[in-house]
């Protein structure tokens, strides 16, 4: 009886180990289910990330790595608060303040003309220096930040318009 109980003892363990391998067979499966809908779904990447750290906490830099690489390739498809919230989790959850400063510029560039002052702020927050004059009617408003590289927004509007954003400049873009 002594003997059973050993072997019982002995074969515990190795059924323990087995359940163990299948479960991270099962677990590495699920990952690659939502990588796999994030490369599907490219444009809600960050969201799938989200949903998936939940489950696996430990993979949550590759995770997140993977939605940013998915959104930056489809960025002149994402709206303003996809792009805040892409360069924010680059600059947060990756650490990496200048591909953040890259993704705005990048964004506003091909796709910022005509946005109104509240939603550059909203991205890139309060410029650095401001400047204004009027124009033949018209009031330009130009906006200088001083993030890694330079970045010069011009506003332009009459009396009674919303000011839009009309250019952007960056000497390294």
């Amino acid at each position: 009886m002594l003997w059973l109980c050993f072997i019982g003892l002995r074969i515990v363990p190795l059924v323990v180990l087995n359940l163990g391998a299948g479960q991270g067979q099962v677990a590495d499966e699920t990952l690659a289910a939502y990588e796999k809908e994030m490369a599907q779904h490219p444009q809600e990447a960050l969201a799938i990330a989200r949903r998936a750290v939940r489950t696996f906490g430990k993979e949550e830099k590759r995770l997140y790595v993977l939605a940013v690489q998915l959104q930056e390739k489809n960025l002149p498809f994402l709206g303003l608060g996809q792009v805040a919230e892409l360069a924010e989790v680059e600059e947060k959850k990756l650490e990496d303040l200048p591909a953040s400063n890259r993704i705005r510029v990048s964004w506003l560039q091909q796709r910022g003309l005509g946005l109104s002052t509240q939603e550059v702020r909203q991205l890139l927050g309060s410029p650095a220096h401001v400047s204004s004059q009027i124009l033949y009617r018209r009031q330009i408003e130009q906006w200088s930040y001083d993030l890694p590289a330079s970045l010069s927004l011009t506003f332009l509007w009459t009396k009674g318009q919303m000011p839009h954003l009309q250019t952007v400049h960056s000497p390294k873009h």
